[in-house]
């Protein structure tokens, strides 16, 4: 047996001293405030969402270990919320419960892969039981996924020997983050989903990873995570071994009414800084997004989670027309098949991150997918000077150029946006103010506000 496979013992991976992270999603608030008090009496973090795309942007900001959710539901339907939550978060375990049941849906939801599917009314009880048997299988899998793989032969996975597993950080549409000590050191390692696997017998694909794996390890930047090691087990199983950040995601201090305006600039000059250097290995990140930012001691910014980073080819711009990333954080060209996809896309993001910084308000709002994206090709957000009155003009020009429709039309120097917040954080509103022409370009976009 492999060293990894006896670090997995029920007290290093399973047992965490963490309370399981609990969406309940039901359009029902008195069931919501009753069913939420009795999870949180079983030792449980529970977040409530009235509607889909409530939860959907739960499910951006935060990381869950299970979501339980009513079949009927304002905005979209549950099909598409579990058929989302198995795509983007295989590591979470999901609960159906319906009024109206019945075994086509039942079937159908299960088959999208729901946990098992509850015939409503229950007692309290009886759910905190089944919520406690689906959190008993995401352990389960948690160890499959790092011990067999069916997908090559159900042989022992051996992604790092020298490693001990401390307990899983999250996972994503591509793979599972842990925590893991090597010789006494903390690190983050990022394995591919077992699912996914077979994929990278390919002989190609393994090259493509080294290749971009390569490129990634040498970005160094002190607002990026680094990549330390990565590489096949072997059983051709990739890895990444990263970073290990302390801090919390850049949603808290978004919500935080406390976090100071000059504090939120020294926030998004890190980010931008970060981006501006990714840019700089023709790299774009394509997932940019509160949950994918990290803010540690002395608001420090760490940007996190490449697995969507996306390798330029400059003689070959905008092949790649996979839609992936965020909804709500995507540039209007991102839903578009035959659009260009560059920096500006990522600047874009950019600007939709600053907009909900700055103002604690996201700029583009839909109860669905179809409606979220009509806005972020369509709606004119409120001047962010309407939303919190000390932000400065400058602030707020800069914000419209980068969340400028027209592609074209957008600014791709990140340059002179980080310069801009440079200064600002230096000097303040009016050393802005009194060298508006110097950063003229960017009042031309006040037009976009509503």
């Amino acid at each position: 047996m492999s060293k990894i496979a006896k670090f997995l013992t029920e007290t290093q991976v399973i047992d965490s001293p963490e309370k399981a992270n609990v969406l309940l999603v039901d359009r029902d608030q008195d069931f919501l405030d009753q069913f939420s008090k009795s999870l949180e009496k079983c030792d449980y973090n529970v977040k409530n969402a009235d509607s889909v795309w409530k939860a959907f942007e739960y499910l951006i900001d935060y990381r869950f270990d299970l979501l339980i959710s009513n079949t009927t539901l304002p905005g979209t339907t549950c099909q598409e919320l579990v058929r989302y939550c198995r795509k983007r978060h295989p590591a979470m375990e999901i609960l159906v419960i319906s009024s109206e049941p019945s075994v086509p849906e039942a079937v159908s939801l299960v088959k999208a892969g729901a946990y098992d599917y509850i015939e409503m009314p229950q007692d309290h009880n009886f759910l905190c039981t089944k919520a406690d048997n689906a959190l008993t299988e995401k352990k389960r899998k948690l160890i499959l996924a790092l011990t067999q793989n069916s997908a090559i032969d159900g042989k022992l996975l051996n992604p790092l020997p020298s490693v001990d597993v401390i307990k899983q950080l999250g996972s994503g549409s591509t793979g599972i983050v842990f925590h893991v000590k090597k010789n006494m050191e903390n690190y983050a390692l990022k394995l591919l989903r077992p699912d996914l696997a077979s994929k990278f017998l390919k002989r190609s694909d393994k090259d493509d990873f080294l290749k971009e794996a390569k490129i990634l390890s040498e970005i160094k930047h002190p607002n990026i995570v680094r990549l330390y090691d990565y590489g096949f087990s072997g059983n051709n199983m990739p890895y990444i071994l990263m970073e290990f950040v302390e801090g919390g995601p850049l949603t808290d201090y978004i919500k935080n009414k406390r976090v100071e305006l000059k504090d939120r600039i020294k926030i998004f000059l890190q980010i931008c800084s970060s981006v501006s250097h990714i840019h700089k290995f023709n790299v774009l990140h394509r997932d940019l997004k509160p949950g994918n930012i990290m803010i540690g001691k002395g608001l420090n910014v760490k940007l996190t989670d490449f697995g969507l980073a996306h390798f330029i080819d400059p003689d070959n711009y905008g092949k790649n027309k996979q839609i992936i990333g965020s909804p709500a954080y995507m540039a209007p060209e991102s839903f578009e098949k035959s659009a260009v996809i560059d920096h500006r896309s990522d600047i874009f993001s950019l600007g939709v991150l600053g907009y909900e910084l700055f103002t604690r308000h996201k700029p583009f709002k839909g109860k669905n997918l179809p409606e979220m994206v009509h806005s972020i090709k369509n709606d004119k957000p409120a001047a962010p000077q309407k939303l919190h009155p000390q932000i400065p003009e400058s602030l707020q020009n800069l914000l419209a150029n980068m969340l400028t429709k027209e592609h074209s039309e957008r600014t791709a120097d990140l340059k002179s946006i980080t310069l801009t917040l440079k200064t600002l954080l230096k000097h303040g509103k009016s050393a802005l103010d009194t060298t508006r022409k110097k950063f003229a370009f960017f009042g031309s976009a006040g037009r976009d506000w509503a």
